[in-house]
């Protein structure tokens, strides 16, 4: 019998930083909400380490959320693959310690770089010391929830409730 393809899920940011921790809201909620088969792991990935390398390494398929600046109105989702990161999208760090572009970029060298998608929002605040998301952000979290639910059918995943 063939192995399922090891698939991450990995939610970046920092929840006391107010938008920030969107990707960290979100993998909360799909974990609150859904049942996963042991070949997908859901990773709170906090402010990014290098620690994160061995994980992406071993995944065949990685699906990351975070807020990017894409010049856009907050709340305003892209997606799309790390090779094909739209003009208009400044893919933000923040207060994060090692940017996902930079393990993005040893994992490549590594020749072990997964297939990717990024789900990207445009934060709305991401200076204030509050937790919890604003109201654009906090309003489209069942839509992100609902693209993650396509990316892993397109993989052949089908969550339990």
């Amino acid at each position: 019998m063939a192995r399922a393809s090891k698939i991450i899920i990995l939610g970046i940011g920092n929840i006391l930083m107010r938008d920030d921790g969107f990707g960290i809201h979100i993998v909360n909620e799909l974990l609150r909400r859904y049942k996963f088969p042991p070949h997908v792991t859901v990773i709170d990935g906090g402010t990014v380490s290098i620690n994160l390398l061995p994980l992406i390494e071993d995944a065949d398929h990685l699906i990351v959320i975070d807020v990017i600046n894409s010049n856009n109105p907050p709340g305003t989702i892209s997606v799309f693959k790390p090779d094909r990161l739209p003009e208009d999208i400044v893919y933000k760090r923040s207060l994060h310690q090692v940017g996902i572009n930079e393990i993005f970029g040893i994992a490549s060298i590594l020749e072990k770089f997964p297939d990717t998608t990024i789900i990207g929002i445009q934060p709305s605040d991401i200076n204030s010391c509050i937790t919890g998301l604003t109201n654009e952000l906090y309003r489209r979290v069942d839509e992100v929830v609902d693209i993650i639910l396509k990316e892993l059918g397109k993989l052949g995943v089908r969550l339990k409730i």
